[in-house]
């Protein structure tokens, strides 16, 4: 090989360095996606099908309050007013209870918030500092003691978990990943100056895509970021074409106004989930035809990054009622409580409860609605 030949060469390689660098750099940066409210899509255009689980009765009381749903391969697992978690198979048949109200080694005074890992579940006691590990079977396998009062978890892998805590830690970092077997924090995301406790519910700070990444949201906060052992990077910021703006200066220092002037904007996105070709939020914003704030499915197409809005109007062929628990496996979960299903009957003329004789007592039912 020439002096020319070889200068060429080095060349050409350096431009394939150059050219494959600014791809990953152009999959690393943030994608602003602007939606339009005022243009809701139809039931239809979302959604293929549908079918509901009536989830069976214990012998002593129906479910009182769902705070959040998870769901693996083989079981449902439902946290019941922060008090209990249900656990059921895939046809609604109730498997076990794990309650544990007390104050001992394998009670909790209250359940905050939990995670399902290799089918165990890791319920969180802010109070107590501590998270508890539970088998299906309900049996205490192992207490994990904290150093600080964390509102949500995510477990991250066999040693590690993702913790949150939303503004007001000693450590001024909202997220930390914690190795709970080694007791050290391995890195701190998101710092903060002052200490407001600013918590609008303990669903909806993490979220997990179908390859395993790991997704945070915050309040007043329309990105999504991806979280790993190195960063907490935004991946998606998305731009509704609400009443009005969110004033740069008010979220630069959150404080006890910020959710009375931002309220009538927007909230949270709560649940995020994915099919083969589209990305779906929940969010809270305010809707322009009905001017107060409720929830919103946000639908992005992932080849072109566009957009439809769904606003959950009722669809009679599509009949979706009742909060959004979960996003997962290409459906939409949502609960519906006996007093919806008896609604759906009355005011609206569906027959799909018309061979289930509906008690007022009985526990609720969950909707599958698959999405496209």
């Amino acid at each position: 090989m020439n002096y020319l030949q070889t200068k060429l060469y080095a060349i050409l390689l350096l431009f394939c360095v150059v050219f494959l660098n600014s791809c990953s750099d152009k999959k690393q940066n943030n994608t602003v996606i602007e939606v339009d409210i005022k243009n809701p899509a139809k039931a239809s255009e979302i959604f293929s099908g549908y079918f509901f689980l009536q989830l069976e009765m214990d012998s002593l009381l129906p479910i009182s309050d769902i705070k959040k749903m998870q769901m693996d391969d083989d079981y449902i697992y439902l946290s019941d007013n922060h008090k209990s978690i249900l656990i059921y198979d895939k046809k609604g048949k109730l498997v076990n209870i794990i309650s544990r109200i007390g104050r001992s080694r394998p009670e909790y005074i209250r359940i905050d918030d939990f995670d399902v890992y290799k089918s165990n579940i890791y319920v969180l006691s802010k109070s107590e500092k501590k998270v508890n590990v539970y088998n299906v079977k309900g049996d205490c396998l192992k207490n994990i003691k904290l150093d600080m009062w964390y509102d949500a978890l995510s477990i991250y892998d066999d040693e590690k978990m993702f913790l949150f805590s939303a503004y007001f830690n000693s450590k001024e970092y909202n997220y930390v990943l914690y190795d709970h077997v080694n007791k050290v924090d391995i890195v701190k995301f998101d710092y903060f100056k002052e200490q407001i406790h600013m918590l609008s519910g303990n669903t909806g700070y993490f979220n997990s895509l179908d390859d395993g990444t790991l997704l945070a949201t915050k309040e007043f906060d329309m990105s999504i970021y991806a979280l790993s052992e190195k960063e907490m990077k935004p991946i998606y910021t998305l731009n509704f074409n609400t009443d009005g703006s969110i004033p740069a200066s008010l979220l630069e220092k959150p404080n006890d106004e910020l959710n009375s002037t931002l309220k009538h904007i927007m909230q949270k996105i709560t649940d995020i989930g994915e099919t083969k070709d589209n990305i779906f939020l929940e969010s809270e914003l305010r809707l322009h035809k009905r001017g107060y704030y409720a929830a919103t499915l946000t639908i992005i197409d992932k080849l072109n990054n566009t957009t439809k809005i769904f606003d959950y109007e009722l669809d009679k062929e599509f009949p979706v009622v009742g909060q959004t628990l979960l996003i997962q496996d290409g459906y939409l979960i949502r609960e519906c409580s006996i007093l919806s299903a008896q609604n759906l009957k009355k005011h609206y003329g569906l027959t799909i409860f018309d061979d289930i004789e509906l008690d007022e007592y009985d526990n609720p039912f969950l909707f599958f609605y698959k999405l496209r």
